[in-house]
């Protein structure tokens, strides 16, 4: 297994809830996957691979349907072995920390039911209708009256009435520029000199 999936295994395993870190630890899996190695004749390195395979799809860092693809492709088998192996895991391993999880699932909840007792509450009055309404009417109306602030007033030097209508209604020229059309004074920055 190289360095950075064992790292990403320790990682996942880590973020895990300590619940289903509970149950896989339950599963004794090394020796399982001796068993399943030495059954279908994998050499050692095969065994490894299939292990990282089985960790990587255990801590859904791989989904479970292609683990019969993966471990075909990784440990470079045929099809059919790869099916086997898939289901001797399926029954030496997935299987069992399912059932192991459901039973530590299932003692949480015990636990929890009999911790969790229904609390009684004494010596509460009950809320009138009435005085609630008036706390809502007291907190939604304004305790000082609005005070209307007067308006600034604006500058004298503005111009009075639609200003619009003003710009429109003045006389607005432009000033001319006076061209020579004469083509003589252009000057071509290519053209020799006729001296």
């Amino acid at each position: 297994m190289n360095p950075e999936t064992t790292q990403l295994i320790k990682e996942r395993f880590a973020e895990l809830p300590q619940d289903v870190k509970n149950a896989i630890l339950a599963v004794d899996l090394h020796p399982r996957l001796v068993k399943i190695a030495q059954n279908n004749h994998l050499h050692i390195d095969q065994a490894g691979t299939l292990e990282t395979e089985t960790m990587l799809v255990m801590l859904g860092l791989e989904k479970a349907d292609d683990f019969t693809d993966n471990i075909r492709r990784e440990l470079s088998i045929s099809p059919d072995a790869a099916k086997k192996i898939t289901a001797e895991a399926n029954q030496d391993i997935f299987l069992p920390i399912r059932d192991s999880l459901k039973q530590v699932l299932a003692e949480e909840e015990e636990r929890e039911e009999k911790s969790a007792s229904p609390v009684e509450i004494e010596n509460v009055e009950p809320i009138k209708k009435e005085t609630l309404l008036k706390e809502i009417e007291t907190l939604s109306t304004p305790q000082e009256p609005y005070i209307k602030k007067p308006l600034p007033q604006a500058p004298a030097n503005l111009p009075v009435g639609n200003i619009a209508e003003a710009k429109l209604n003045d006389l607005f020229k432009m000033p001319r520029e006076e061209k020579s059309l004469n083509p003589i004074e252009k000057v071509d920055p290519y053209r020799e000199p006729t001296n």
